[in-house]
């Protein structure tokens, strides 16, 4: 009796190409709009907001591929392909959270928290979403340095164990 293999799980597509990148994020950004134009509460439908971009971003990290990376899942620490891409996606988020904690707290003398509103609810949970994201970006991108510094290293030691193993 022989029992048929097991079918590995269905692959998340790979986009290399900048047109299915720039596709990816339309349709992301469509859907952004569709949902703040259903009719729901301000809070519920910033919150909405903040949740379908946190996952376009955790999305995007697993399905966006550099030209030399492989078809294979990524390691789960890693966001981008090259050590740069990292730094600008983070950087981009980081001033997004700068800009969502002005807006939710801003800089007048009166408290919000007196003057309470769902907006403010949406600016505080999309600054936390960004901060986590602008953290995993940075950090993919200290750790892929710090993989292209040792890959550099041992390429200099094996160059240098060659000029001296030569006669």
């Amino acid at each position: 009796m022989e029992t048929e293999p097991i079918s590995p799980r269905p692959r998340l597509p790979r986009l290399r190409q900048w047109y299915a990148k720039m596709l990816y994020v339309i349709v992301v950004i469509a859907l952004w709009y569709f949902v703040g134009g259903l009719p729901s509460t301000q809070f519920l439908d910033g919150l909405l907001r903040s949740v379908i971009i946190f996952v376009a971003f955790i999305v995007a990290s697993r399905v966006f591929r550099g030209t030399d990376e492989t078809s294979e899942p990524r390691s789960w620490w890693r966001a981008t392909a090259k050590p740069y891409a990292g730094f600008v996606v983070g950087s981009a988020l980081a001033l997004a959270v700068i800009i969502f904690c002005v807006n939710a707290y801003g800089v007048e003398t009166m408290p919000k928290l007196v003057l309470y509103s769902g907006q403010d609810v949406f600016d505080a949970v999309s600054a936390l979403f960004c901060a986590v994201l602008a953290v995993f970006y940075f950090t993919s991108s200290i750790r892929l340095r710090g993989i292209a510094r040792e890959a550099r290293a041992e390429a200099e030691r094996s160059a240098h164990a060659a000029r001296k193993a030569k006669p």
